[in-house]
């Protein structure tokens, strides 16, 4: 038997994966890390040759040659999780991935072990009746910025059409018209003066109404930084890159410069803000609609809510060293876990506050043909820009069908808040506001 082990040992030495033995919880941390590979981040096995786990760790690599080789592009031994989550913590997004570039296949350098390896986690404030969330960080991400039809239209994020109520002797015909920056942006503002009420500290990341994460509306925007931000774009990814190529042939009509350089400038800039604002929870804030409802042009029947957090990689999904920096960081971070459980609760209060169910896998193309469906009910793993690149726990909810025949109705009347009357809102988004409240009790009240 001792014969064996040393000549297992000898085969993991010799294919350089470490000179030390396994942590005792080896097994146990295998098990656990491959049924969230398996269940969450790659349920189709189509990304095998990305990553590889061990009793000693995981490593991942470019591509299939590089796994063959054994040549890891990143690697985090069981015995460095601890100090891996910790780099992952507290140094910035830019300065984390240069640690693990750095490190390789090797073990962190004693400069990253000294500075972040004794680094203390910060602790929110005791709660109390009067402050349920004191000292709790909570970073709001209004979806989208529209505030008026125009913007909305430049989006793709709005709702334009004529809906008939009532019968032939009673007929009442109402012009629907809503965008749903202008949604998420009430949702957003009036959520901050309930949790600031309740001793959380909060942040917004676009400042106000039909603005953006830079601080501009979209036109202010494009006059000031649209050329010196094609030019970066033009440095980086080159001329042919076709994500940027049909502005660069003339086509750089609003629409066009909103989907092709602003949006993922604009996605990445969020990302930045809520990252070096260090929540303990991030709220992505977004409504739905009916994804066969096509160009939203008359109601809908249809009406369900839905979460989503990271992972649900596809084929080809890893194909840059950013993307599998942030696989490996989804499966040992625990922030998928943490988002699949605080997203579940965002969910039930979802369905019970809104009295609106939770969507199932068939319920939307979307939901089978490029996510998973997660342990909590209408919480599903799709890789979305936000959910990959944001640290922490996080929900991304998309409630109700705004296009929904009662839902447009009800989401276009507005009144004086109750709690806070200086904010007019429609008592629907009211509603959603407190979902997400109760959530943060719910989950906050388990640590």
């Amino acid at each position: 038997m001792e014969r064996v082990l040393v000549f297992l040992l000898s085969i993991f030495l010799s294919a350089g994966l470490s000179a030390q033995l396994p942590v005792r919880e080896a097994d146990s941390l295998v098990k656990v890390h491959t049924a969230l590979l398996k269940s969450t981040l790659d349920n189709k096995g189509a990304l095998k040759n990305n990553y590889s786990i061990d009793l000693f760790g995981v490593s991942m690599y470019a591509g299939a040659a590089q796994k063959q080789k054994n040549e890891p592009e990143y690697r985090v031994n069981w015995s460095e999780l601890d100090l891996y989550r910790r780099v992952m913590h507290f140094a910035s997004r830019e300065e984390a991935q240069a640690i693990m570039l750095a490190k390789k296949g090797g073990s962190f350098s004693p400069d990253i072990v000294r500075t972040y390896g004794n680094m203390l986690y910060a602790m929110p404030l005791a709660p109390t009746t009067e402050k349920p969330l004191n000292g709790i960080r909570i970073a709001l991400d209004p979806g989208h910025m529209a505030d008026d039809l125009e913007m909305g239209k430049i989006e793709q994020k709005f709702l334009d059409f004529t809906i008939r109520t009532g019968s032939d002797s009673t007929l009442f015909i109402q012009k629907v018209q809503l965008v749903e920056g202008r949604l998420t942006w009430q949702t957003a503002e009036l959520l901050k003066l309930k949790l600031e009420k309740a001793g959380a500290i909060v942040m917004i990341t676009r400042p106000g109404p039909g603005l953006c994460a830079f601080g501009t509306s979209f036109q202010d925007w494009r006059k000031q930084y649209y050329q010196q931000t094609l030019d970066s774009l033009v440095k980086l990814r080159g001329k042919n890159d076709p994500s940027i190529s049909p502005v660069l042939s003339g086509k750089t009509d609003d629409r066009s410069v909103f989907r092709y350089v602003f949006r993922d400038v604009e996605l990445r800039k969020r990302v930045e803000l809520i990252n070096a604002f260090k929540p303990d929870f991030t709220l992505m804030i977004h409504y739905n609609v009916d994804e066969k409802n096509t160009d939203w042009q008359k109601p809908t029947a249809k009406n369900f809510n839905m979460c989503f957090v990271g992972g649900s990689y596809q084929a080809g999904e890893l194909s840059d060293p950013e993307r599998r920096f942030d696989f490996l960081r989804q499966l040992l971070s625990g922030d998928m876990e943490s988002s699949i459980s605080f997203s579940g609760a965002c969910a039930r209060q979802f369905r019970d506050e809104l009295k609106v169910p939770l969507a199932k896998p068939a319920d939307a193309l979307y939901l089978s043909s490029s996510c998973v469906k997660t342990a909590e009910e209408g919480v599903y793993a799709r890789n979305l820009g936000l959910t990959r690149l944001t640290h922490g726990t996080l929900v991304y909810g998309e409630t109700l069908y705004q296009d929904n025949k009662k839902e447009c109705l009800r989401l276009m009347e507005t009144k004086p808040h109750p709690e806070f009357p200086q904010l007019s809102v429609s008592p629907r988004v009211a509603q959603v506001a407190d979902a997400y409240y109760k959530a943060l009790l719910e989950t906050v009240g388990r640590k």
